[in-house]
């Protein structure tokens, strides 16, 4: 059984998921009006992550990975700024998505290739999203001092962090260097 606090975090959770997919139909529909500077974006966005052995390239994702899922649960204390970057997260993938497809990958490859990896990266990223807004909302409905439960909230976020999120980012690097990538590559 959970505590409020987990069940709080599991709902938040849930509304991060939710801004994240309202992404990626937005990046679906604006691809014509940014389609000739994605390659660019691309390039910059992924300079570096695939490049050297595969056990190279694991690290590179995985420490990417973990800072961007730290980042979206410290931010999740100002509540806007987290759910923002899930949105524009979801925005990118449908734009790559759409430009891969483009590029002559069928769809079913681009979602089997996403789903590998995703199936373990995007419930980190929804996780610790729920978490950081879970003691943001404590932070900021608890006057005085009772804020304090909004700090404890926060040390018990990145303790869980560890525990649940890393992992997850560990399995999801592995799993999308070693099959997504070479599935989606052939």
């Amino acid at each position: 059984m959970l505590d409020k606090s987990s069940k709080a975090d599991v709902i938040l959770s849930l509304v991060s998921c939710i801004f994240f997919f309202l992404g990626i139909p937005t990046g679906l529909i604006i691809y014509p009006l940014v389609e000739d500077k994605l390659p660019e974006l691309i390039a910059q966005v992924f300079a570096g992550l695939m490049d050297g052995s595969d056990t190279q390239m694991i690290l590179n994702i995985m420490f990417q990975n973990a800072r961007a899922t730290l980042i979206h649960l410290l931010l999740g204390v100002t509540i806007v700024a987290t759910l923002g970057l899930l949105f524009f997260n979801g925005l990118f993938i449908g734009l790559v998505a759409l430009y891969t497809h483009n590029g002559g990958v069928p769809w079913s490859t681009i979602i089997m290739g996403l789903s590998f990896h995703g199936v373990f990266e995007l419930p980190a990223l929804f996780l610790a999203s729920g978490m950081g807004i879970n003691a943001g909302v404590k932070i900021f409905s608890s006057p005085g001092k009772r804020r304090t439960e909004g700090v404890k909230a926060l040390k018990r976020a990145l303790r869980r962090y560890f525990f649940y999120v890393l992992p997850l980012v560990v399995i999801a690097a592995i799993i999308e260097v070693l099959v997504s990538a070479k599935y989606v590559n052939g």
